[in-house]
């Protein structure tokens, strides 16, 4: 027994009741800069095949005003979206 079958006994679910939802494998390519850590990361999942970067820093405002600088620099438009499991759990079939 591994230690999520254990924690899921401790939690009363049982192991027989759980069932796959969906899958998702997601390659990153990571590069220090100035600013922080730039973070590519490629995603699939459910037919789905999608790409995020994320600046990786310390301070959540200078980063955040790091990260807009670095993508009007790159003439990238910036697109809020929810986060990678979010993202497969909304194509996840019912």
């Amino acid at each position: 027994e591994g230690a999520v079958a254990k924690k899921l006994q401790e939690l009363g679910i049982e192991i027989a009741s759980i069932h796959l939802i969906g899958s998702l494998k997601t390659a990153r390519a990571e590069k220090q800069i100035p600013q922080g850590l730039l973070a590519l990361d490629e995603s699939w999942y459910n037919q789905q095949h999608d790409f995020e970067l994320e600046l990786e820093v310390t301070e959540s405002e200078s980063g955040k005003q790091a990260f807009q600088t670095l993508m009007a620099d790159l003439n990238i438009p910036i697109t809020l979206a929810p986060n990678k499991i979010q993202r497969m759990m909304r194509t996840t079939a019912p």
